[in-house]
């Protein structure tokens, strides 16, 4: 197990390993967890809403990760707190809700929350924690596979390159393999964008429209100086 892992380990088994216990709190904790587990949509209950299998596997996960977060942050470990003050700090600055308040969606700030945040010599991730702790929470090995997949993922910058079936075509600026990809948002794909924040300049229902280029600040519409909180961002970017 990695670093910080470790030390959350040892401060859940410190907790179980108390011999008085608050019933009332206990309570209060149990139902409120069953409360969140019971807000996870399922993979079944993805599917027989429509979603694409292999998409509702990722909504599965993603919820299921989210929870586990949730719960992390009950505990008293200091080694978590630059994982949540950096969350709270870009929560503040880039109101991730979708447009017109923000460009960024819920989703994509969770998965940046989620993958991309490290802390650590090990760089570990809320992820690569919860996975260290899968055995003692108990997590089936297929979901920890999942997990470990989305974790291995990274964001980028896509060309649009047409449409196969129900699925949109997309190449890497940076390569030359074209990937078939679902679309949640249903975008069948008749413009090509780039950058997210500073480049937002106008959006529609399924889909935000960006300017400028990627590596020339000066170019896109909403260039602004270092958000305050990027001390605490040293290897993980946003925007």
């Amino acid at each position: 197990m990695r670093k910080i892992a470790t030390k959350v380990l040892k401060q859940i088994n410190k907790h179980n390993a108390r011999k008085v216990i608050d019933l009332n709190a206990y309570r209060q904790q149990k139902k409120a967890t069953e409360e969140l587990f019971n807000q996870i949509t399922t993979t079944e209950i993805a599917i027989k809403t429509g979603h694409d299998p292999l998409h509702a596997v990722y909504i599965h996960t993603q919820n299921l990760l989210s929870i586990l977060v949730e719960a992390l942050q009950a505990i008293s470990e200091p080694a978590l707190s630059r994982f949540f003050n950096t969350a709270e700090a870009a929560d503040d600055a880039y109101v991730p809700s979708s447009p017109p308040m923000s460009p960024l969606t819920k989703s994509y700030f969770n998965c940046w929350l989620l993958f991309d945040i490290t802390a650590g010599l090990n760089k570990e991730t809320l992820t690569t924690i919860i996975i260290d702790l899968a055995n003692q929470l108990g997590t089936h090995k297929a979901m920890i596979e999942v997990m470990q997949t989305m974790q291995d993922s990274r964001m980028g910058i896509y060309e649009f390159m047409g449409r196969q079936g129900n699925k949109i075509l997309l190449r890497e600026l940076m390569g030359n393999e074209v990937i078939a990809c679902i679309c949640p948002a249903s975008y069948r794909g008749t413009h090509q964008g780039e950058t997210i924040f500073q480049a937002y300049v106008n959006y529609k229902p399924d889909v935000n429209y960006l300017q400028g280029l990627p590596d020339v600040s000066s170019s896109n519409p909403h260039n602004t100086n270092v958000p305050k909180f990027v001390s605490l961002l040293t290897n993980s970017p946003l925007s």
